[in-house]
């Protein structure tokens, strides 16, 4: 499955590099500031899970399975990667 990863971070000069760097380990791929894209099978649930760990309280977060529906432009992803990832979402 495709999930979409979206936050709002409360404290903008705050460091947040450990929050990108485990969305990286993850295999979740920058698609636009506050957004990714991760392919992943575990629930959306252990996903916040895992990344809330590495926000404030105050930070808001949002996973949500992307399906193939979807429409872009300008991301920071070529086309190339971004046909990829979509590969794994449902119709």
């Amino acid at each position: 499955m495709l999930y979409l990863i979206s936050y709002d971070l409360q404290n903008p000069g705050k460091d947040y590099s450990m929050l990108t760097q485990a969305l990286g380990k993850m295999g979740a791929r920058r698609v636009l500031l506050s957004e990714w894209l991760l392919v992943s099978n575990e629930a959306p649930d252990n996903r916040v899970n895992t990344v809330g760990r590495y926000m404030d309280a105050n930070d808001r977060l949002l996973v949500t399975e992307i399906t193939r529906k979807s429409s872009w432009t300008r991301t920071m992803l070529d086309k190339a990667t971004l046909d990829a990832l979509f590969g794994n979402a449902r119709s």
